[in-house]
C-alpha cells in the first residue's frame, strides 16, 4: 500500500468497546450476557443492530456477533462469530479484558490483543487490520506536512539571501536562525513518513 494512501478514520465507524463492557457489568466473573449493539445507517437512514453474546465464564471467555447484512439487491448474508477475550494483570491488583483480534489477512489469524474493535465493511476486526487511523493523528500528519513546507521555504529563501554565513569561526545570527529553522523542518519528517520510509529519506540540505 503506498505511503499516501487513504485510511478509514476511527471516529466514523461502528465500534464495540471492551471498556463500555464492563463498565455495563458484562463482564463479571462467571457471567453470560446478551446485549445489542444500535446505530443508525447514515446514508439509508435505517436502523441497524449486532446481536452480543458475552461469555466471562467456565463456558469461555468470548463475545458472539450474530447479525444479519443486507446487500443492495436486497441479498441477505448472515453472520455468526466470536471474538476471544484475554486478561491481563494490573499494576495494582486485578485485572483487564481484551478482545483477540478474529479476522485473518493471507491466511494468517491477526490475534492482536486490542481494546476496541471497529465494523469497517462486514467484518469487526481492529484498527490494525481495517486499515483504521484516528482523526487527530490525521491532522497532527496534515499539520507537520504543511509547517514542514513552510520550514523548507522560508529556510531557502533566506539562505539565498545570505551574504556571509560564518564570522570568526562561528555561525553569523542569520545563518543560526535558518540552521534552526532546517532542524525544526527535520524533526517532523517522522509525523509525515512512516517508519519503513524514513531509511529513504534523505536531508534536503
Amino acid at each position: 500500500m503506498g505511503r499516501w494512501a487513504y485510511k478509514t478514520e476511527s471516529e466514523s465507524l461502528v465500534k464495540t468497546d471492551v471498556y463500555d463492557l464492563r463498565k455495563k457489568g458484562f463482564l463479571k466473573t462467571g457471567q453470560y450476557a446478551v446485549c445489542t449493539l444500535k446505530w443508525t445507517n447514515y446514508s439509508s437512514g435505517n436502523p441497524n443492530s449486532i446481536d452480543m453474546r458475552v461469555s466471562a465464564g467456565e463456558f469461555g471467555e468470548y463475545v458472539q456477533f450474530i447479525y444479519t447484512e443486507t446487500d443492495r439487491d436486497g441479498e441477505k448474508t448472515n453472520f455468526d462469530y466470536k471474538a476471544r477475550l484475554v486478561k491481563t494483570p494490573c499494576h495494582f491488583g486485578g485485572f483487564r479484558y481484551w478482545f483477540v483480534c478474529p479476522l485473518s489477512c493471507r491466511g494468517i489469524s491477526c490475534n492482536r490483543r486490542v481494546a476496541k474493535l471497529y465494523l469497517d465493511g462486514s467484518w469487526l476486526g481492529c484498527r490494525h487490520c481495517h486499515n483504521i487511523t484516528y482523526r487527530s493523528r490525521r491532522e497532527s500528519k496534515k499539520y507537520a506536512i504543511f509547517k514542514y513546507i513552510d520550514l523548507v521555504d522560508s529556510a531557502s529563501e533566506e539562505k539565498e539571501k545570505l551574504k556571509r554565513h560564518y564570522y570568526a569561526g562561528k555561525p553569523t545570527k542569520k545563518y543560526r536562525r535558518i540552521l534552526n529553522k532546517i532542524g525544526r523542518s527535520e524533526a517532523l519528517v517522522p509525523l509525515i513518513y512512516n517508519k519503513e520510509h524514513l531509511k529513504d529519506c534523505k536531508s534536503l540540505w
